[in-house]
């Protein structure tokens, strides 16, 4: 390859600012020739969406772990917003934050008996 040619300089620069970006790092091997970086690119690049979609994945799937939980959360930040804006009293903040503990306890219960009621009979005990 000529290394005067500017297409091939504009290649060897975008394979380094993908490595770069990627941080795969530089290595004891390297491209020679023009399509050798370009494959190194393309490969570069298609590593990155496919960590990116493992990463993304197990986010989601942490995100989605506790539906219990989740709704909880929810309810915790309406409550601290409506809290701030309505000027409740103080020591009411307390209370209403108590109620909501109270109520995850018992929407954790009922997510139990929804989960147990569609055993079968068997599996039940009965």
């Amino acid at each position: 390859d000529n290394p005067c040619n500017p297409w091939h300089v504009y290649t060897a620069a975008l394979h380094w600012s993908v490595m770069t970006i990627t941080s795969i790092g530089y290595g004891d091997i390297v491209p020679v020739r023009n399509a050798e970086y370009l494959a190194g690119v393309v490969f570069m690049l298609l590593g990155g969406v496919v960590w990116a979609n493992i990463i993304g994945g197990t986010c989601a799937i942490i995100a989605k772990g506790d539906p219990v939980e989740a709704n909880y959360e929810s309810n915790t930040d309406l409550l601290n917003s409506m809290m701030r804006e309505g000027d409740f009293p103080a020591h009411k903040h307390q209370h209403f934050r108590e109620y909501l503990r109270e109520a995850k306890a018992r929407d954790t219960v009922g997510q139990f008996r929804s989960l147990a009621q569609r055993f079968s009979p068997l599996l039940k005990g009965e």
